[in-house]
């Protein structure tokens, strides 16, 4: 009985239980459980386990950054913010009401805390206590290259994100031309192809023409024009490019213009400025027992002396560079960006030309010189004339500083073109190339006179068999063999990315953009003009207050910026399907024959540059069609039309986040559209009205303070950085071109002053922002040193020396010192005494 008793109490007492009580043990509780109640329980552990590991990551997050700080010590430019009591350490995560504390803000903290060398002081160099941490774990990386840049990883980090893009399967919803795109970027990174790829370029070279042997040529069967606008047609430029341009006198129409030569049909458009290929040259000619390199980020004035001497190739090559200028000191620093430069380019030139003559011999088209004696003259004479067209080309820094003013625009009739340049049948040539007879009081514009008048007297003295294997050989040394494989220094799927952007640009825009959504993309517009319209209306605010123009000019100063209109994130028109599918409608690509498709590609790309001619001017197609894409991880200005465009690739940590304090934002992705704002006041920019018509803004009484304003830049930047270093036992001085960077340098200045402004007023109008966890620094603190990391860089010597000569910003470690030292509210921010090397007693101010 006793049994059956137990059975019937336990019975009765599950009865009564009280419901959510269970004295059984767990399994037995949880099995009495209902299906809902066991996925309510489960969901409440989960929620409590990742919040318990949450916390012990941002624990040790804290901890990390605390001691970071810590180790800082109780520097005196460290100044607190009102809402943290000051001498406090930075265990408020839980405490602090105005403390941001999401995923975004504590890994804004720590990649900003991490790059920092709190050794450093900020007084003197900015950019070493902004960026030091950062150029340590780089220079301990294995393998490293000889530039990197943030900005540029910035890129590379679209472009790895449009490569598995482009490697990944096509939905079944998308459009053909998608298709394609992939279709193209497969056959560029297609291996084991060099035989299709061979057979390609003799087919492609042979339809212009073959390589004549004395007893082959027949002269009167041989017309230069003819053969130019064939080349110019498959986008080749061997003596000249024609190209078609907004006139500068009238924003509405095109105007056509005779260019350079061009010496790549791919690689320049949307590759970076670093020139990689040049590093590599200079990399071969180091001592080959000696490969290992020393990371090395200048730090200035010459007070690092480089220890090793073994990073630069064979001195002779540097005395091109150790030219005194009689005007200077005893220790004269000098540009490389002459003989030095220069040098370096024709080595590389010289070694694609050699690569070039090896592949024609293999194709068979020199087969009819038999006689090896007739080969070596005849590569000889071609030699000679390639040597001397590429003698004629402008120096990198000539060239930019040309086109930073108004000498480059040379306005001719097609009759004046006719009876100056006779060397080409001008009328012939444009019907060639534009499909329709041109009258001859047409303008066409001229970018370099002197030079087309020397390549003319090089044609008028060379036989014309010579010429003819001549222009044959340089289409293959300049647009087939880089068809090939990537270019020295550049992966190869980058190089293919390159390629696909070139050649389907506004398809693969549409690609990009299919993986945001609408809203997302709306959120990035929004975001992106409400911050151009801050920055814009400090740069209003900078104008008025500038006491050096005249009414005149302040009066069309400020219409000017008044009316500066932004183009942001991306137009609808990638979005428009008709229109993508028209963009590759006539494009066939040829199986894994990417020279074939490329080839295909360049001459419609040139049908269709060239039709643009008589339409009028179309400022989306000008802008996001010509110029830049959504998927380009940069900034512009653009004069003819007073725009400043923001692609999307630029919206991106950790330049751009929707989820941190504004004033993380505005000191890097704001300085980049101030910058580009202010290049609507540099000396360039104000040759052009608000209209972007090339009328001037300056009164002469205003111009001539404004020239003096500009002296000041150029004179600091070229007196301020200088680097030294050792080689052989010789002392090398390498010092920034205040010249050539002067339009940078003055867009810098009047970014940085216009968001402090905005941050400012922000602050004022909003209230405080949320402040970042471990960072014991003040907002506007913050925001200079983000703006400092944006152009974190480590640099080899070599690099910086070819950087000097032929890029128009500063390097990135004498870039940000330079537009810090010229902020007025500098020493204020960081507490820097005046005279100190970053608050100088005299700063350069334009606007």
């Amino acid at each position: 009985m006793t049994p059956n008793k137990s059975v019937e109490n336990a019975d009765s007492e599950i009865e009564t239980a009280i419901p959510g009580t269970c004295d059984s043990g767990w399994t037995a509780c949880w099995k009495q459980r209902t299906l809902p109640e066991k996925l309510l329980l489960s969901a409440i552990s989960i929620i409590f386990i990742g919040f318990f590991v949450a916390m012990i990551v941002l624990v040790e997050i804290y901890l990390r950054l605390e001691d970071r700080l810590l180790t800082a010590g109780n520097k005196s430019f460290v100044v607190t913010d009102d809402v943290i009591p000051a001498g406090s350490l930075i265990g408020n995560l839980t405490r602090e009401p105005s403390m941001c504390v999401t995923l975004e803000c504590v890994e804004a903290s720590a990649r900003i805390l991490t790059a920092l060398d709190t050794k450093a002081d900020p007084c003197d160099d900015m950019a070493q206590f902004a960026c030091g941490g950062w150029l340590e774990r780089q220079a301990r990386t294995p393998g490293g290259k000889d530039v990197v840049l943030v900005l540029e990883n910035l890129q590379a980090s679209v472009d790895h994100q449009l490569k598995l893009m482009l490697e990944s399967p096509t939905k079944p919803d998308e459009i053909k031309a998608n298709d394609k795109v992939r279709g193209y970027f497969a056959s560029c990174m297609a291996d084991r192809q060099d035989q299709v790829r061979h057979a390609s370029v003799k087919k492609a070279v042979d339809e212009l023409g073959i390589i004549a042997a004395p007893s082959e040529w027949d002269p009167a069967q041989w017309d230069l024009t003819e053969l130019i606008g064939k080349i110019l047609n498959v986008n080749g430029a061997p003596l000249f490019d024609l190209v078609v341009q907004v006139d500068d006198r009238n924003t509405s129409r095109y105007v056509l213009s005779v260019t350079l030569p061009r010496q790549s049909g791919i690689v320049p458009q949307f590759h970076s400025p670093v020139p990689r290929d040049l590093l590599h040259h200079l990399d071969i000619l180091r001592d080959k027992k000696e490969r290992h390199r020393v990371k090395r980020q200048f730090l200035g004035m010459g007070d690092v002396q480089l220890d090793n001497h073994d990073e630069f190739p064979d001195f002779a090559i540097f005395e091109s560079l150790n030219h005194p200028d009689p005007s200077l000191e005893l220790h004269n620093p000098f540009l490389p960006d002459a003989n030095f430069l220069q040098s370096i380019q024709q080595l590389s030139r010289d070694a694609r030309a050699s690569a070039a003559f090896r592949l024609m011999q293999d194709l068979g088209a020199f087969n009819s010189f038999s006689v090896a004696s007739d080969y070596r003259k005849e590569e000889s004479d071609i030699r000679r004339v390639i040597s001397s067209v590429d003698q004629l080309l402008p120096s990198d820094r000539d060239r930019k500083l040309k086109q930073q003013s108004s000498k480059i625009l040379n306005y001719y009739t097609v009759d004046l073109l006719q009876q100056n340049f006779g060397f080409i049948n001008w009328p012939v040539l444009l019907r060639k190339t534009l499909g329709k007879n041109v009258p001859m009081d047409t303008t066409v514009v001229v970018h370099y006179p002197d030079i087309l008048h020397q390549i003319q007297a090089i044609v008028n003295v060379t036989d014309p068999r010579i010429m003819h294997n001549t222009l044959l050989m340089l289409v293959v040394r300049d647009l087939a063999l880089e068809l090939f494989k990537a270019p020295p220094g550049m992966d190869k799927w980058s190089f293919c990315i390159q390629a696909v952007k070139g050649g389907f640009g506004e398809v693969l825009s549409g690609i990009y953009l299919q993986y945001f959504t609408p809203a997302q993309l709306e959120n990035y517009r929004v975001k992106a003009e409400e911050m151009f319209v801050a920055l814009k209306e400090s740069v209003i605010e900078m104008i008025q207050q500038s006491s050096w123009p005249d009414s005149i000019t302040k009066v069309k100063a400020l219409s000017k910026a008044r009316n500066l209109k932004p183009n942001l994130v991306a137009p609808s028109i990638f979005s428009n399907q008709t229109f993508l599918e028209s963009m590759a409608a006539q494009v066939n690509i040829d199986g894994l024959d990417f020279v074939a498709s490329t080839w295909q590609m360049y001459r419609l790309f040139r049908r269709d540059f060239f039709d643009i001619y008589s339409k009028p001017v179309d400022e989306t197609t000008v802008t996001w069609q010509m110029l830049a894409y959504p998927m380009i991880a940069n900034a512009f200005y653009l004069q003819h039309f007073n725009s400043m465009v923001l692609p999307l690739g630029l919206l991106h940590d950790p330049l751009f986040s929707l989820d941190t304090p504004n004033y993380l934002g505005l000191g890097t992705l704001g300085f980049i559209v101030a910058h580009e704002i202010m290049h609507g006041f540099d000396n360039s920019g104000v040759e052009f009205d608000e209209d972007g018509v090339r009328r001037n803004l300056l009164s002469p009484s205003s111009q001539q303070l404004f020239q003096q304003k500009m002296k000041c830049v150029s004179n600091q930047f070229s007196n301020a950085f200088r680097t030294e270093y050792s080689i052989n036992g010789t002392s090398i001085v390498l010092k920034v071109d205040g010249e050539l960077t002067l339009n940078e340098n003055v867009a810098d200045l009047g970014a940085i002053k216009a968001i402090v402004a905005t941050q400012t007023r922000m602050a004022r109008e909003r209230g405080p922002a949320p402040n970042l966890p471990g960072l014991n620094y003040t907002h506007e603190q913050i925001m200079l040193i983000n703006a400092a990391q944006a152009y974190c860089a480590l640099i080899t010597p070599q690099a910086y020396a070819l950087i000097l000569g032929m890029d128009e910003h500063a390097p990135p470690h004498d870039r940000v010192n330079g537009f810090m030292m010229n902020l007025p509210d500098y020493g204020r921010i960081f507490n820097c005494p005046a005279g100190t090397r970053l608050n100088p007693k005299s700063k350069c101010s334009v606007w």
